[in-house]
């Protein structure tokens, strides 16, 4: 049941990647907001669905490569409830999760870079675009060679 919708920043955590039994791709994982110095962070299981999921995966494996990623995600917050166990009455124990669907998630960079995120570009390169695939200048023709309306390369 989706009590609230919010945005919150906090480390990513424990990011898996799954797929349903028709293919469909969700990510798992943790979400610790931290809510100062001295007091304890709060923690949320976090799941996205998807394009969302898969990208929050490979960002998650380039860019955070080891313990947690630090994110800013939006999405809906649900209490799911289930029981575990028993008392020592036989009764079920009922406990409740609190767990973050995500609708969208993006690298909080306030406070850090994001590490090893390679598109294309060489480090410590002179050339900006050394690496790229290299494009052919346009070549004026000759004015004889263009009509009125053309231009000119």
């Amino acid at each position: 049941m989706a009590v609230t919708q919010g945005t919150f920043q906090g480390n990513l955590t424990n990011i898996e990647l799954k797929f349903s039994g028709n293919g469909n791709a969700y990510t798992r994982g943790r979400l610790a907001i931290s809510k100062g110095p001295d007091e304890e962070s709060m923690w949320f299981d976090f799941v996205a669905f998807g394009d969302l999921a898969q990208n929050i995966d490979e960002t998650f494996k380039t860019a955070g490569g080891g313990k947690s990623l630090r994110a800013v995600v939006t999405g809906k917050v649900e209490i799911n409830t289930y029981e575990s166990g028993t008392d020592q009455k036989g009764q079920p124990i009922k406990r409740q999760s609190t767990q973050i669907a995500a609708e969208d998630a993006g690298v909080y960079l306030k406070y850090a870079q994001v590490g090893s995120i390679n598109r294309g570009y060489q480090q410590g390169s002179d050339q900006g675009n050394q690496g790229m695939e290299q494009v052919d200048q346009p070549v004026a023709r000759p004015m004889s060679q263009v009509d009125s309306g053309d231009a000119p390369f």
